[in-house]
């Protein structure tokens, strides 16, 4: 093909830098000088070649060179430190490489012949046309290049190209191709893959490919002075190149026919910011591995919604083919997450001298009606919407563990180039273990003569993620360093940040102190600025400061483990923080701990004892008088809701199971779904909606049938608006209530307003037109009727004994559920729904593993020891959960009393750890006072560990008995749990419901394997 474009523009422009140009005839005639000499030297077709130097017109003949031999190049950027280009050379098993001036050979001793680029071109051509010399003849499935790419280990990867996959780019009239009389600008570095892209697409259309120095790169007005003095037409360049010229001159692109960029995630406002002050008439962006063939998929962008956060990489292109992939190989459906598997005439041989690696990353598949089809797994998330244009998630191994909770780093820095000040971010994590994690940020500002204020890009994130990936610090920086490669140096990015004291919350706080009060106080007072991440003075509040529930519960842990208090001070600690949560309060209390034991005078909610994770005994809260109605239902505005159920009002729409419940709303035709979230405004809302089902591989909400209300559950009349709640008391059919505060170590108190004070309001919007409420309840309700000796629960048994729960969360649920059947009474059409142990989907995995069971498996395997109990595994997917819920409620909307969603078929915790063990896990089985024991001593040792926050579930006692929380679900305890009447009603249930075997839990031990929620055996 090169051959074929020197014959029809032999005086046309090749290839130019600085210092000299070359026609298309004088590159043909220098590379055939440098193929002869490789010839003459020895070089065989299929030998590797190396090429040293950087990007000019010499590199341009040097590689066209090696390639005319039947040799296969191996570009070497000399910019890169030498232990890396010998490690090329090694890998590659490089004997001969050509040296651009300037680029002595490497000093490691190398068994390497070393070729001066003058000497080989001195020498004049044998004469035979573009080097189809006998012998050298090239097919497209040969050897071409050997590239490198980092390995998860760090060290670079051979990745062996062919011919077609490099010819293929510029073939085909593709945009980026430039062709006569274009010019494209070469901005790559020699050994990146994109680098190929730059060179062929240019030199096989008859373009003239021109060459930037890397002063150029770093000066975006000297960037600009280049474009324009060079005529430049076609620009390819590094993700970070391109955003460094954008903060710069957005418009500096204006009059180029094409900008094609890739290599990292395009910031939308950058992006935006070109489109309006002067686009090429193209803007692309580009994505592709170089095991994928280097350009894989391309997106022309046009124009970008206003709340566009990232910019789609589009569609396959240059012959390559794209399918998102499920973790069990079928098909995603569109809008679902799953894994990008790539195939086409793009694809690498492999990786060269790894044969298991490359039989890993290179799979053979049944795609659609074809069998035996080759593809590449990029370990990129992505999804494809109806039109099959696909958006980039991120790395798979850009997925983290802090505080025991994942976190998608891509999305993350997606978020900080949200925020309208932010051109560019990089998140980093610091830490060793799951443990020790905590994440910091760099970014630059979208305007260089405005800086970014760090405190106003924390608000902003705050208000869109959760609180624990929210960065610390957010540091601003002129630019991100770049790799020679051009992208993010992540390195020296780690290299740059500087520890902080403890004021700024930074530091792990040191557990030695000094001895005494004054010690005390400072060791309390660092742990919390580690924590809240702001500096402490004791007048901070520290819910007001940015705490939470969560991080509460690892404040106190650490707090107890740091003076030297026993793991039963946790629940009247805790009480106490809720109650006075300032930094002198929380001393006093710890003051009052350590002086008298008991804790008497620490303050409000102290003086409860030891206590239960509860409501203790001292408290003596009357629940039946907390779930009276004090309502009588009025009269009927209009008859009671009895047609087509339209108009669905659910609550809990962000959780994990309210995901499943929308998604099932959804599946029926002209639903429309009301949906209450904690949001600023009703774009946040649905903003919140729309990401919690792509979290969970589900669909893209429609926003015709998905209605979005700020609202805020713990507020008089659910913190909805006069207007919004008159609507939806006027227009619900149905309310399906799943949302809760769902905590399992604060007191009934705390979790009132949320937990049954939304209940009541919901009861008052219902009972108008008696509109069918549906209720999510727990099994853990029955916990006090088991404790009170209670063995048989059936779905028509009155609930019992709430004083003996021990915990205030399902507390807050028996009160709820009481306060319903009082409103069920009084004539409102009531049901309630109690599933058991809500787990991943049955075919996917998709799991909130951020639960106390989740912790629990956490845990026994690092302590290599489970506890001998007879514990229940009375697991339900949420798929089956969410499947009887959303049909109960829509089939039968008006059916009133109790439905047990358990599993017809359970197992024992001893099951679990049989198939941990199959999995390569060495499990003993302790008793369980010695097991408590052992858990206690390793929080103390990782108080930020996932089973932290739930420690006091084993270790304190239940209200007026011997045992601990957690054995109040033993099943010698539990009430045994009858379904007939779901079974009655709902047969399906019994028939669809997975059973707890062998099958369900090697499934989800390979989930929790792969999210690292479980550390998986090593080898």
């Amino acid at each position: 093909m090169f051959a074929r474009q020197v014959a029809r523009t032999p005086d046309a422009p090749a290839v130019r830098d600085a210092e000299r140009e070359l026609c298309y005839g004088e590159l043909d005639a220098l590379c055939a000088s440098v193929a002869d000499t490789l010839a003459d030297q020895g070089v065989r077709p299929g030998d590797p070649v190396g090429v040293l130097g950087t990007r000019s017109w010499r590199s341009a003949v040097a590689l066209a060179g090696v390639l005319r031999s039947g040799a296969v190049a191996v570009p070497v950027d000399a910019h890169h430190p030498s232990a890396r280009m010998s490690d090329m050379l090694r890998q590659s098993g490089t004997r001969t490489v050509v040296v651009l001036p300037g680029h002595g050979p490497i000093p490691e001793r190398l068994p390497v012949r070393w070729l001066p680029f003058e000497q080989m071109v001195a020498r004049p051509a044998a004469g035979a046309s573009s080097g189809e010399q006998a012998g050298r003849t090239r097919r497209a499935g040969d050897a071409a290049y050997i590239l490198f790419t980092s390995g998860t280990t760090g060290r670079p990867k051979a990745v062996v190209l062919p011919h077609r996959s490099v010819v293929r780019l510029g073939l085909d009239d593709a945009p980026w191709c430039a062709g006569p009389g274009k010019r494209g600008l070469q901005t790559v570095g020699l050994s990146f893959d994109a680098s190929l892209l730059e060179m062929w697409a240019t030199l096989l259309n008859g373009g003239c490919l021109v060459a930037a120095s890397r002063n150029a790169l770093l000066d975006p007005g000297e960037l600009r002075s280049l474009m324009r003095r060079e005529r430049i037409t076609h620009a390819f360049m590094p993700m970070s190149v391109f955003h460094h010229a954008v903060r710069f001159e957005p418009g500096m692109f204006a009059g180029l026919e094409l900008v094609l960029t890739g290599g990292e995630a395009m910031a939308a406002g950058l992006a935006r910011a070109v489109l309006e002050h002067g686009a090429p008439r193209r803007l692309m962006n580009g994505y592709g591995p170089t095991e994928g063939g280097i350009m894989v998929t391309a997106h022309d962008v046009r124009g970008l919604a206003e709340d566009a956060s990232s910019v789609p990489i589009g569609l396959p292109v240059a012959r390559s083919r794209c399918h998102v992939l499920r973790e069990d190989g079928s098909p995603a459906l569109p809008g679902e997450e799953g894994e990008l598997f790539i195939g086409g005439d793009g694809l690498a041989l492999g990786y060269l001298g790894r044969e298991d690696e490359t039989r890993r990353a290179f799979v053979t598949a049944t795609v659609g009606a074809e069998t035996g089809v080759r593809l590449y797994r990029s370990g990129d998330r992505a999804r494809c919407d109806a039109d099959g244009t696909l958006e980039f998630l991120g790395r798979a191994d850009r997925q983290v563990k802090i505080r025991g909770v994942r976190i998608e780093l891509d999305a993350l820095e997606a978020q900080l180039r949200a925020h309208p000040d932010v051109a560019e971010a990089a998140v980093l994590v610091r830490g060793s273990d799951d443990f020790t994690r905590t994440l910091s940020a760099f970014v630059t500002s979208a305007r260089p003569d405005d800086p970014v204020l760090s405190e106003r890009v924390s608000l902003f994130l705050a208000e869109r993620v959760p609180a624990h990936s929210v960065p610390s610090p957010i540091q601003p920086v002129d630019r991100l360093p770049l790799t020679d490669n051009g992208k993010i140096d992540y390195t020296a990015l780690r290299h740059a940040l500087q520890p902080a004291g403890p004021a700024g919350g930074l530091g792990v706080a040191d557990r030695s102190r000094e001895p005494g009060p004054a010690g005390d106080a400072d060791a309390v007072r660092r742990i919390w600025a580690e924590y809240l991440r702001v500096p402490v003075t004791p007048d901070t509040d520290f819910f007001a400061a940015g705490g939470n529930s969560l991080l509460a519960a690892h404040t106190l842990i650490r707090t107890l483990t740091a003076l030297d208090l026993q793991a039963d001070r946790f629940q009247p600690l805790l009480r106490s923080l809720l109650a006075r949560p300032t930094l002198a309060a929380h001393l006093a209390a710890l003051s009052a701990f350590s002086r008298d034991g008991a804790g008497a005078g620490a303050g409000a909610g102290a003086n409860d004892g030891a206590g239960s994770c509860g409501t203790s005994a001292a408290e003596e809260i009357d629940f039946e008088a907390e779930a009276s109605l004090d309502l009588a239902l009025p009269p009927l505005d209009r008859p009671a809701t009895g047609g087509p159920l339209r108009h669905v009002l659910l609550t809990g729409a962000t959780g994990f199971l309210g995901a499943f419940l929308l998604d099932r709303l959804l599946r029926r035709a002209d639903t429309v779904v009301h949906c209450l979230v904690r949001a600023a405004d009703p774009a946040h809302a649905f903003d919140r909606i729309r990401a919690n089902l792509r979290r969970h591989g589900l669909g893209e909400p429609d926003p015709e049938r998905v209605r979005s209300y700020p609202a805020d559950l713990t507020h008089p009349e659910l913190g909805l608006r006069a207007e919004d709640l008159k609507h939806l008391t006027a227009t619900a059919d149905l309310i399906l209530h799943n949302a809760a505060h769902v905590n399992f170590v604060y007191p009934y108190g705390a979790l009132r307003d949320a937990n049954v004070g939304a209940v009541r309001e919901l009861v008052q919007l219902a009972a108008p037109r008696r509109v069918p409420l549906h209720y999510v309840s727990s099994i853990a309700v029955l916990a006090g009727s088991g404790a009170a000796g209670v063995r048989l629960f059936t779905e028509t048994t009155p609930l019992s004994h709430p004083g003996l729960i021990s915990m205030g969360y399902s507390e807050s649920k028996w009160v709820a559920e009481k306060l319903l059947q009082n409103a069920a009474r009084a004539g409102l059409p009531v049901t309630v729904h109690r599933p058991y142990e809500i787990t991943g989907h049955s075919r996917t995995g998709a799991w909130n593993t951020d639960t106390a069971f989740c912790a629990f498996l956490d845990a026994i395997t690092r302590l290599g020891t489970a506890p001998d109990i007879r514990l229940p595994l009375d697991l339900v997917p949420v798929d089956h959960v969410a499947d009887a819920v959303v049909g109960l409620a829509t089939t039968y909307p008006h059916v009133g009393g109790v439905f047990h969603l358990t599993n017809p078929r359970p197992a024992l915790l001893a099951d679990m750890v049989g198939r941990l063990r199959a999995a390569g896990h060495t499990i003993s089985e302790t008793p369980y006072r010695e097991w408590v024991d052992l858990l206690l001593g390793f929080v103390r040792e990782h108080p930020d560990a996932p089973i932290s926050p739930f420690a006091s579930l084993f270790a304190t006692r239940a209200n007026h008995a011997d045992i601990s929380v957690k054995e109040l679900f033993l099943d010698s305890v539990f009430p045994r749990m009858d379904q007939a009447r779901t079974l009655q009603i709902w047969p399906r249930w019994a028939e669809t419901c997975p059973p707890v075997d062998s099958a369900l839990l090697d499934h989800y031990v390979r989930y929790l394997h792969r999210g690292g929620v479980v550390a998986a055996p090593a080898g």
